[in-house]
């Protein structure tokens, strides 16, 4: 029976057929495993992240905010809004989704203090900004601008290299210092 006659085509067809079949199931399976493997880990941030003790509106939102992008199945790395900038840090079967959502939570609660300290005027950049005055808005905008992107940037690359959560939260808590923010380790 050979491809030349209506048996051998037919044949040939039936075993195409059943090779893309048992392609198909082992890619379902496959799916199947990585979304339990996200759902796994979605849940685990949603653990470990609890609802910060503190009266304070920004933090509280900034965790709510986390809650919500979790609960929909998506990523918090990035501006908030603007998460799909960044898929490869978002994408829920990512084998490293859960390292770079840990490292974004506490980035963004981070950089939530710092903003609060730059518009209320309390932080304690020294004027490192163009123009050197600590106390004009201007100064201060530029300064948290340019540490929460820095620190932003720096701790994800700590992040992807292999480094620890600790070892990113520290840079980046060093890099707003750097620009007189002052801000928690963890929240």
């Amino acid at each position: 029976m050979g491809a030349s006659t209506p048996e051998g085509r037919l044949a040939i067809r039936r075993q195409l057929q059943q090779q893309m079949l048992e392609e198909r199931r082992a890619l379902e399976r496959q799916v199947a495993e990585e979304d339990r493997l996200a759902t796994q880990a979605l849940g685990r941030l949603k653990t470990m992240h609890q609802r910060p003790q503190t009266d304070r509106k920004d933090l509280l939102e900034t965790h709510d905010h986390a809650m919500r992008q979790w609960d929909k199945r998506q990523g918090i790395v990035g501006p908030t809004g603007s998460e799909g900038m960044f898929p490869w840090f978002n994408t829920p079967h990512d084998p490293n989704f859960e390292k770079y959502q840990q490292f974004g939570y506490q980035h963004d609660m981070q950089a939530t203090d710092a903003y609060k300290q730059y518009q209320d005027g309390t932080s304690d950049n020294r004027g490192r900004g163009p123009g050197g005055n600590a106390n004009d808005q201007d100064t201060r905008r530029v300064d948290y601008n340019a540490a929460n992107r820095n620190s932003a940037v720096q701790g994800m690359l700590i992040i992807r290299r292999g480094g620890t959560l600790e070892e990113a939260l520290a840079a980046t808590r060093q890099t707003f210092k750097n620009f007189g923010f002052t801000v928690q380790p963890r929240y």
